[in-house]
């Protein structure tokens, strides 16, 4: 039998709570090697850019932490 696994992911936050947004891609993919999680940052080592949140936002790319590669 085999599975399908599914992947964790996290929506970088500051440390004021407030979601962070880049205003391009590029902003996005600049941080992401840099920005850590305060919280269980060795299990969610994988980042990604992804335009919009989980809310319908449409015009800003996130940054999300995964615990498997994108």
């Amino acid at each position: 039998m085999t599975g399908v696994a599914h992947a964790d992911d996290i929506l970088v936050v500051g440390f004021d709570g407030v979601e962070e947004y880049y205003n391009t891609e590029a902003e996005c993919r600049e941080d992401g090697p840099n920005v850590h999680l305060q919280i269980n940052d060795t299990t969610y080592p994988y980042w990604y850019c992804r335009i919009g949140d989980d809310r319908g936002d449409t015009v800003h790319w996130y940054l999300w932490n995964s615990d498997v590669p994108n």
